[in-house]
């Protein structure tokens, strides 16, 4: 981080900030975002199942296929990859069937103001690295250069220095 902003008081920022800061909101349509929304649900809900059993296994990235199924399916695909006993499969799958019933249309505006941030977050990544660059250099020019559309990757900014 810059020091301009280790005196404000942000040290680092997480990785999961880092990982959203990357989301391409210019590149959302209706099939990507229902996909995207499918996705983060599936996996919110199933951590909560997996904290009510007191486990937690990591779960790691799952083949799209796998989202585009009931969250049943979803859930029996991810417990059997991992190896849980048959016992806590069976438990696990039985309260899937229950919010299998739940409209996960109700978490989409969730899901879209979480992506709307990453722009946001990129910024701020953007900003301390700029920060950082000017920092370092006592006389010079530090710039940003728009390299490509934010639709081919949000990350599409250089920074050019020279003393």
């Amino acid at each position: 981080m810059s020091e301009y902003f280790r005196n404000k008081g942000i040290k680092e920022l997480s990785s999961t900030l880092r990982h959203l800061a990357v989301q391409s909101t210019s590149r959302w349509n209706v099939d990507s975002l229902v996909s995207t929304t499918r996705k983060h649900y599936y996996r919110a809900v199933l951590q909560v199942l997996f904290s009510r059993h007191g486990i937690e296994p990591v779960v790691g990235k799952q083949r799209n296929n796998v989202y585009l199924i009931t969250f049943k399916a979803y859930v029996r695909a991810v417990v059997e990859k991992l190896g849980l006993s048959e016992e806590l499969i069976q438990e696990l799958i039985e309260e899937a069937d229950i919010i299998d019933l739940y409209d996960n249309v109700d978490i989409l505006s969730s899901i879209v103001l979480r992506g709307m941030c990453a722009s946001v977050i990129e910024s701020l990544i953007l900003l301390d690295r700029y920060m950082a660059v000017r920092e370092s250099l006592e006389r010079g020019y530090v710039g940003l250069h728009r390299l490509f559309h934010p639709e081919i990757s949000p990350r599409g900014w250089a920074i050019v220095a020279s003393r």
